[in-house]
């Protein structure tokens, strides 16, 4: 079953700053999520920490250090992508983009990522609520 990819504003900016390979890398990577976001083939691991960050997860991309932080929902056959980018502990890495999207303090990224628990193992994360989509202003991908 094909779901439909919803994304924030911050996540088109982030795909559209990635080109050439990087963007084509991103883009299977965005049909594999579209596909099946708890296939098991997937590099994706579930963020720790308080909600949100335990309800998201992270879809580690072949290329560099580039992620995908996304959450499931609001409806079951849907992904929202919260944000694309580096992952590269600057003051643009994904992870304090994610923050300030969410509108919740960021938090270190290896306290983020310390555990490497499939996103979907052992129950699938919390779903975003359609307030928490419409608040973060996810629209189609």
């Amino acid at each position: 079953m094909s779901r439909e990819l919803l994304g924030t504003p911050e996540a088109h900016a982030g795909l559209g700053r990635a080109s050439g390979r990087t963007r084509q890398v991103l883009d299977g990577a965005l049909a594999a999520l579209r596909r099946d976001p708890c296939d098991d083939q997937l590099k994706s691991y579930r963020l720790r920490g308080e909600p949100p960050w335990v309800d998201l997860c992270r879809l580690n991309v072949s290329v560099t250090n580039w992620r995908i932080v996304y959450a499931l929902g609001p409806k079951s056959n849907q992904v929202t992508v919260i944000c694309i980018g580096r992952h590269d502990e600057t003051k643009e890495d994904v992870y304090l983009a994610t923050a300030d999207v969410l509108g919740v303090a960021p938090v270190e990224a290896k306290q983020l990522r310390s555990s490497r628990e499939k996103c979907c193992r052992k129950g699938q994360p919390q779903r975003l609520t359609r307030a928490e989509v419409a608040r973060v202003r996810a629209r189609t991908l």
